[in-house]
């Protein structure tokens, strides 16, 4: 199913109107279709849902899964440390809009704000949730290398010497416990998403930057019939 399909039919079931409907997916399309977004897209939301999909005899509030899917990266910036609250505080904004049940709107935020740390919770259907949302790491080279470097284009704000130290500090954590909390993902993506991460790492590791080098400069300045001696300090690869 389409996730469009499936966010109108959750939202139908709470008796919200299919203009106003309409209106709330808009706005999803509107977030995730920005020219920015290389890999938070709306092809990233699809993946999880095409996921969940196989799992929902498993999963116990399915409206619940869907509502978080499309807004769990309505705030997405690489500039900004509390995404996942933003996007919390966006869905509840909007969801109240719509008199959605309080309970429900509570539940997606739940979704919604787990995916900051990714960590195993005591509700099942978030840990699926969560689960989906790093599949990406389990997938084949190919589609793994066009998701890192989607993100690499996102945080494109930073010079290589800064993220890449980052990114291989968030990997090297991947690394250190299992990545996905339900047995079924983990069957299916544990020891691939590892070999993936350790080749992402051996590749970000290779761009060693030297030390700054002083280079010498002159500047010789007409008017004044004289050379200024300067130096420029840069790294280099």
């Amino acid at each position: 199913m389409k996730l469009q399909d499936a966010f109108i039919q959750a939202l139908k079931k709470h008796h919200c109107s299919h203009p106003a409907s309409l209106h709330a997916l808009k706005k999803v399309y509107i977030a995730h279709t920005y020219k920015k977004r290389y890999y938070h897209n709306l092809k990233h939301l699809s993946q999880i849902l095409s996921e969940l999909e196989v799992t929902k005899s498993m999963i116990s509030n399915w409206d619940a899964i869907i509502l978080a899917i499309a807004y769990h990266d309505i705030i997405y910036s690489a500039i900004s440390k509390n995404n996942e609250a933003k996007s919390a505080a966006t869905a509840s904004k909007q969801l109240n809009r719509l008199n959605i049940n309080k309970a429900l709107i509570d539940l997606t935020c739940e979704h919604i704000i787990a995916t900051k740390s990714h960590e195993a919770q005591t509700n099942t259907d978030i840990n699926y949730f969560l689960d989906a949302d790093m599949s990406i790491l389990g997938a084949d080279w190919c589609s793994y290398e066009q998701y890192y470097k989607g993100v690499r284009k996102e945080f494109k704000i930073y010079p290589d010497f800064i993220y890449n130290k980052g990114r291989i500090k968030v990997l090297q954590g991947f690394l250190q416990d299992n990545i996905y909390h339900t047995a079924y993902f983990y069957n299916k993506y544990e020891q691939q998403a590892k070999l993936n991460i350790q080749r992402e790492i051996s590749i970000l590791s290779k761009l060693q930057w030297e030390p700054a080098k002083l280079i010498p400069i002159v500047i010789y300045n007409s008017k004044l019939n004289l050379c200024v001696y300067c130096s420029l300090s840069f790294l280099l690869v």
